[in-house]
């Protein structure tokens, strides 16, 4: 059975992709909208895409965030 704690461990975001050209104020605002968009997300109180779609707006790259995401989850799923 999987452990959806494992999963959203696996699936946080840890940095924005262009760090240095975020102040450290808009990085921790940033990581606290996607942290929160994590957990509407397992909530299913969001879709998926609204999910990605936050995350994106934070300045991540979603393709690169779901190839990771894949290589994390590869050992639990």
């Amino acid at each position: 059975m999987i452990n959806v704690n494992q999963v959203k461990e696996r699936m946080r975001l840890w940095t924005p992709e262009r760090f240095d050209d975020v102040s450290v104020e808009e990085t921790s605002e940033r990581l606290i909208i996607c942290g929160s968009a994590l957990v509407d997300f397992f909530s299913l109180e969001i879709t998926p895409t609204d999910y990605l779609d936050i995350v994106e707006s934070c300045g991540v790259d979603v393709d690169e965030y779901l190839e990771i995401i894949n290589e994390n989850l590869y050992d639990i799923v």
